[in-house]
């Protein structure tokens, strides 16, 4: 990162400085030390809980040059080829803000985005081929008892309990209303059982160490290169999670 920085720093005229923090310490210093920092490199899932506190500006898209070539997922709300369904709006609330410093989300076209969205991505499962032998077909195969101990979710909560509602869903446990905004109800009992099944020692981690069978993400995916295994990525039947990036 230095070498960015010192490019910054000579390319403005002024010194700039960098640092590289995981996702919760990030937040916790935007919450607590917002003045330590100018420009914040968020994640969309840390809006909602970031806005309320009223220490953000919104980025007006009018001086964003290329805006109107951003995907229109996030920000028109519709795909390419048609609108999405409403009950999906929670993306473009934490996409847009009303103002250039609000303390609360859109509910529609906003003057103001609250991040720079740039990609697009689906998550499934992974497995290890040398040490699974069986079709994995579903997403309640990562709650399958034969992996119990090598199971892992990615430690990101509101990504990882999206990847546990599919795999919930698909084991007839929870029928859920929407995954995406999940009511009360919905959520303490999808914790409650991912907790039985902690107790049961059926998880290996929260997705540090990707053993037999996890969910699907570039960096752990690409952690086996070194010794020469390659996860496979088996098409499931259900639906995949889709999230955008910043």
């Amino acid at each position: 990162m230095q070498p960015i920085a010192d490019q910054a720093s000579r390319d403005l005229g002024f010194r700039v400085e960098m640092q590289a923090l995981a996702l919760n310490p990030l937040e916790v210093r935007v919450a607590t030390e917002p003045e330590s920092v100018d420009i914040i490199d968020l994640s969309f899932v840390s809006i909602p809980t970031i806005t309320p506190l009223g220490i953000m500006q919104g980025i007006e898209v009018t001086r964003i040059k290329n805006w109107g070539k951003i995907s229109p997922i996030p920000t028109l709300w519709k795909t390419p080829t048609a609108a999405l369904r409403p009950r999906k709006a929670a993306l473009l609330q934490t996409a847009l803000l009303g103002e250039t410093q609000r303390n609360h989300l859109a509910r529609g076209f906003a003057e103001c985005a609250s991040l720079m969205p740039t990609i697009h991505n689906a998550d499934t499962l992974a497995i290890r081929p040398d040490l699974v032998n069986q079709p994995i077909e579903h997403w309640r195969e990562l709650l399958n008892p034969e992996f119990s101990g090598k199971a892992g979710i990615v430690n990101i909560p509101s990504i990882g309990v999206l990847e546990a509602a599919m795999a919930l869903e698909s084991h007839g446990d929870l029928k859920y209303g929407d995954k995406g905004n999940m009511a009360r109800q919905e959520i303490d009992k999808t914790i409650q059982i991912l907790k039985d099944f902690r107790r049961q020692e059926h998880w290996r981690s929260l997705w540090k160490t990707f053993r037999d069978l996890s969910i699907r993400w570039s960096p752990a995916r690409w952690s086996f290169n070194p010794c020469g295994r390659q996860p496979s990525l088996p098409s499931v039947r259900e639906a995949l999670p889709a999230n955008t990036s910043h």
